[in-house]
C-alpha cells in the first residue's frame, strides 16, 4: 500500500485561463494555446513522458492493489471495503475531498490525478507542487501522534498503522490485526510499537521533517525509469545501482557519505539479527504460519498473552516497514531490544493431565499438573459444566463418558495468557441409545428399533412395553392394540450396563363407521342427504365422496351434508372417518343412488285408459 506523488500534466495560469473561459468554438484564433507551450513542448518530457515511465515501475501502479480481495493472515477482504482510500486512485480522492471512506465499487488504479489536481500548482523546484492531499498543519495519524513533514504530509495518509491498542489481558488474532502492510509514517516519528517501559526514543530521521520527510530521501532527480523519482524505489533491481545522492547532503550523511545501502551501517545488520531472533521465538510458539518464508504471516484466530501481542506487533512492525530499519534505526532497535527483553517474563501456560489413556471409563479421577511460566494464577474450566478451579495443580472427576475441552487461564507480571486443550480428556462410557420409527401409528402398528449405543457395546436387550422382549442391534416389532408403550433399551459394554427409554404410541382407527342415504332415488336433479351414523366424536373428521360410472364426482365434508346430483346414473357414496392422530376408515357403498333423466317437457308420463 503506498501512496506519494506521481507526474500529472500542469497548465500555467495562463493556460488554465485559456482552457476553460476564453475557448470558444466558433471562433478561430491563432494564438489560441500559445501559453500552453510554457510546458508542453517537444523538448520538455519531464512533465509526462519521464515521469509516467516511472510511475509504471512502483507499486503504486500496481493492478494488485484492485484485485477483488486481499488476503490477510488467511482471511480474504473485500478491497473496495477494506482499503477504498489507499487502495484506489478515485477512492483517495474521495476521501482528501470528503474527509470519508466511500466504498468503491468500480476503483480505479492510482495514477497521476490521484495525487496532482490537473492544471494547477506552479513549475517549481518539486514540479507540480500542490499535492491533493497534502496539509500543511500535518496529519493526526491513527495512533494520536501528529506527522507533519511538508509534502509528504500526503504520504502519511496511508503509510500509516491503523489504531495502536491492545488489551490488558489476552488477544485474539483477526485477520487484520496489527500493523497491516505500510507503517511507515509511524516508523519515522517513532509511535509505531509498544516500548513497554522503556525511555522514548528520539527517531533517527527527523532532522529531515524540516523539509519534505520521504520526499528528501525518495524523490530527486531521476536516473531512468527503474528507479527514482516518481519510481519511488531506491535500487534497481536488475543492476543493483542504488539512489544514494539524497542521502549525501548538508545536515544527513555529507561527511560519512553512503554509497552502499546494504554495508552503510554495522547497526542495520543487527536490527536484521535482532529481528531474526524474534521470528524464531515466535515461531516457536506457534504464532508465525510455517508456509509463509517472509516472516510477515501470523495464525488468525488465535488467543494470546497481551505481552505476546505486543512482542509480535513490535516485530511486525519492523518487517512491514520495509527499510531493514534504515527509516528509524535508533527506535527500531530499541523496538527489538524491548520485546526480546520482555520475551522471558511473558506467561506460557501449559499442563498435562494423567491419566490420559482414552480407553478409561467414567467416572474418571483425573490430575491436572501445571507445567506453565510465569505464572501467579490459575483458572482451570474442565469443560464438563462445573465449578472453575483456581488451585495450581488441581484433581477433578468426569462423571459422564464424553470428550472434554480444558482451559487454562494464567496471571502474572508479564500479563495473561490462555490455553485452551481440545480433547483433552477422553473418558469411555456405556451408553444406550436407539430409534424407532414411526414412533406413532394406528392399530397394527410394525415398527423398526435400531440400536445406537455407543463405546464397545458388547450386547443390548429390548423390552418393547407389551411383555415382550428380544436382542439384537435391529429389530422389527408389531403393536396390535392401541394405547402407549415405554420401550427401553439395556446395553452391556466393558464400562457397564446403561439404560434408555422412549415411547410408541399406537391409535386405535374409528370404529362402527356407518352412514345414510335419503333418498336412494329420484328424477335429476336430485338433492340427497349424507349423515354419519358412527360413535359420536368431536374430534373426527368427515369427508365425503360421490361419483357415478360415467366419470361424474362430488366431494365435500362434515358429518351431515346435502348434495344435489345433476346427472342420471347410478352413484356410489364412501365416507372417510380420520382422527387427530390421522388413523382412518373408509366405508364405501356401491350404487346406493340411483337418478333418472326427466321426461321431456320436465313431466313424467301418464297411463292413459280407455273405458269401453
Amino acid at each position: 500500500m503506498l501512496l506519494v506523488p506521481a507526474a500529472a500534466v500542469l497548465l500555467s495560469s495562463g493556460c488554465d485561463t485559456l482552457v476553460t473561459e476564453i475557448n470558444n468554438i466558433t471562433v478561430f484564433d491563432t494564438t489560441l494555446g500559445e501559453a500552453c507551450l510554457e510546458c508542453h513542448t517537444d523538448s520538455n518530457d519531464s512533465l509526462i513522458v519521464v515521469p509516467r515511465g516511472q510511475w509504471a515501475n512502483s507499486r503504486h501502479a500496481s493492478s494488485d492493489l484492485l484485485e477483488a480481495t486481499v488476503d490477510l493472515n488467511g482471511s480474504l477482504y473485500n478491497t473496495a471495503e477494506c482499503g477504498p482510500v489507499c487502495h484506489s486512485g478515485n477512492g483517495f480522492v474521495a476521501f482528501v475531498e470528503s474527509g470519508s471512506a466511500n466504498v468503491q465499487t468500480r476503483p480505479s488504479v492510482i495514477n497521476c490525478f490521484t495525487c496532482h489536481t490537473p492544471h494547477t500548482g506552479t513549475y517549481g523546484t518539486w514540479r507540480l507542487d500542490l499535492l491533493r492531499g497534502h496539509d500543511t498543519l500535518g496529519v493526526t495519524l491513527n495512533s494520536g501522534a501528529l506527522y507533519n513533514a511538508g509534502r509528504s504530509n500526503q504520504c502519511a495518509i496511508c503509510h500509516q498503522a491503523p489504531t495502536l491498542a491492545i488489551p490488558s489481558d489476552t488477544v485474539r488474532l483477526a485477520g487484520d490485526w496489527g500493523p497491516h502492510a505500510s507503517p511507515q509514517a509511524d516508523v519515522l516519528i517513532g509511535t509505531a510499537g509498544f516500548l513497554v517501559d522503556s525511555a522514548a526514543v528520539a527517531p533517527s530521521h527527523r532532522g529531515t521533517f524540516g523539509r519534505d520527510g520521504c520526499l528528501d530521501c525518495h524523490f530527486g532527480e531521476g536516473v531512468g525509469y527503474s528507479f527514482g523519482e516518481h519510481t519511488f524505489r531506491l535500487e534497481d533491481e536488475q543492476t543493483g545501482a542504488q539512489f544514494v545522492s539524497n542521502c549525501n547532503v548538508a545536515g544527513c550523511h555529507q561527511l560519512a557519505r553512503i554509497d552502499d545501502f546494504y554495508t552503510y551501517s554495522p547497526a542495520i545488520d543487527t536490527l536484521q539479527a535482532l529481528a531474526d531472533s524474534l521470528e524464531t521465538l515466535l515461531r516457536g510458539m506457534g504464532l508465525l504460519d510455517p508456509a509463509d518464508t517472509t516472516g510477515v504471516r501470523f495464525i488468525a484466530d488465535t488467543t494470546i498473552s497481551a505481552g505476546a501481542a505486543r512482542i509480535l506487533y513490535n516485530y511486525l512492525v519492523y518487517r512491514l516497514d520495509g527499510s531493514r530499519g534504515i527509516h528509524n534505526p535508533a527506535y527500531l532497535d530499541t523496538l527489538l531490544r524491548v520485546s526480546l527483553a520482555q520475551w522471558d517474563s511473558l506467561p506460557r501456560a501449559d499442563f498435562t493431565v494423567f491419566p490420559s489413556d482414552p480407553s478409561l471409563c467414567a467416572p474418571l479421577s483425573v490430575q491436572f499438573t501445571d507445567l506453565s511460566i510465569n505464572a501467579t494464577s490459575w483458572t482451570w474450566d474442565f469443560g464438563d459444566g462445573s465449578p472453575v478451579s483456581n488451585e495450581q495443580n488441581p484433581g477433578h472427576t468426569y462423571s459422564a463418558r464424553g470428550t472434554y475441552t480444558v482451559t487454562l487461564t494464567i496471571s502474572g507480571p508479564g500479563g495473561t495468557d490462555v490455553l485452551r486443550r481440545d480433547s483433552a480428556v477422553t473418558v469411555k462410557g456405556t451408553a444406550a441409545q436407539f430409534t424407532g420409527a414411526p414412533a406413532i401409528g394406528c392399530d397394527s402398528l410394525t415398527v423398526t428399533f435400531i440400536n445406537q449405543s455407543v463405546d464397545d457395546i458388547d450386547s443390548v436387550r429390548w423390552d418393547f412395553g407389551d411383555l415382550t422382549q428380544a436382542v439384537g442391534d435391529t429389530v422389527v416389532h408389531t403393536y396390535t392394540a392401541p394405547g402407549i408403550y415405554e420401550v427401553m433399551l439395556a446395553a452391556y459394554g466393558p464400562c457397564g450396563a446403561d439404560t434408555t427409554y422412549d415411547t410408541i404410541q399406537v391409535v386405535s382407527s374409528p370404529q362402527g363407521v356407518d352412514f345414510t342415504v335419503t333418498p336412494t332415488s329420484g328424477t335429476a336433479p336430485l338433492d340427497i342427504t349424507l349423515t354419519y351414523t358412527g360413535p359420536v366424536n368431536a374430534s373426527f373428521s368427515f369427508d365425503w365422496l360421490v361419483y357415478n360410472t360415467t366419470g361424474d364426482s362430488l366431494t365435500t365434508s362434515g358429518e351431515s351434508v346435502t348434495l344435489t346430483l345433476d346427472s342420471a346414473g347410478t352413484y356410489t357414496v364412501e365416507l372417510t372417518v380420520t382422527t387427530p392422530n390421522s388413523c382412518s376408515v373408509t366405508v364405501t357403498k356401491p350404487g346406493i343412488v340411483t337418478v333418472t333423466a326427466p321426461m321431456p317437457g320436465g313431466r313424467p308420463s301418464e297411463t292413459l285408459l280407455r273405458r269401453e
